[in-house]
């Protein structure tokens, strides 16, 4: 009992800190996948969708944490998407500030930001329950999470696909064109699903296996 009771706390504590851990929200939760493959040519295009999507949805978050229950359940999702929508139009400024011709490489993918499915899913089981503060920090790091994945996704893919990484050529004598289309991308973040799920399934065990081993959680 003693042992569940220790469990839940710490795991209280990391409740704020999982977007960067141990639920990734692309690579674990499955959130955004489309930016994640279908933008993910380029670290230009990485950062510049890291930006926007921060932009976007922290300050999305944090004005859910003020809302609460003042809004009806079912209209609480489009008031999240225009408040979104608002943010959007300082991030659109901020992605052709970094990657001028990031806004037309990147397309469709830029603008559903502001319905993206990290967004509407926090706001409704996070951001809505708690104080600000808890909401900034949950949408920071469910970001830092998100951009991680884009900026290693993109600079494998830049590197083998065009030889080269921020658009400065590597001199590369081997290229590989194809990995910087969508099945490359989907396969790519396929295999680093996995590897997280494996690492996730491994913490997991070796946690439990001390719990049982020695009665109290080290």
């Amino acid at each position: 009992m003693a042992i569940r009771s220790h469990l839940k706390k710490s795991r209280e504590k990391m409740r704020l800190f999982e977007g960067m851990t141990y639920r990734n929200p692309v690579l674990i939760c499955g959130f955004a996948l489309a930016p994640a493959i279908m933008v993910t040519t380029s670290l230009k295009n990485a950062v510049a969708m890291t930006l926007a999507f921060f932009v976007v949805t922290v300050p999305t978050l944090v004005a859910a944490s003020f809302i609460k229950n003042s809004v009806p359940r079912w209209l609480r999702s489009v008031v999240n998407a225009l408040i979104a929508s608002v943010f959007f139009i300082p991030a659109l400024a901020l992605v052709r500030l970094v990657h001028p011709l990031g806004v037309d490489l990147m397309g469709i993918y830029l603008p559903i930001l502001v319905i993206n499915s990290l967004l509407l899913s926090r706001a409704e089981r996070f951001a809505r329950k708690n104080k600000p503060v808890r909401a900034l920090i949950d949408g920071s790091c469910y970001t830092v999470g998100f951009g991680v994945v884009l900026c290693v996704v993109s600079t494998i893919r830049e590197i083998i696909g065009a030889g080269s990484i921020w658009g400065v050529s590597l001199n590369l004598s081997q290229r590989t064109p194809a990995v910087l289309l969508p099945f490359a991308g989907f396969i790519l973040v396929a295999f680093l699903a996995a590897f997280a799920q494996f690492l996730n399934r491994l913490l997991n065990k070796r946690i439990y296996h001390r719990s049982d081993s020695s009665g109290e959680v080290k």
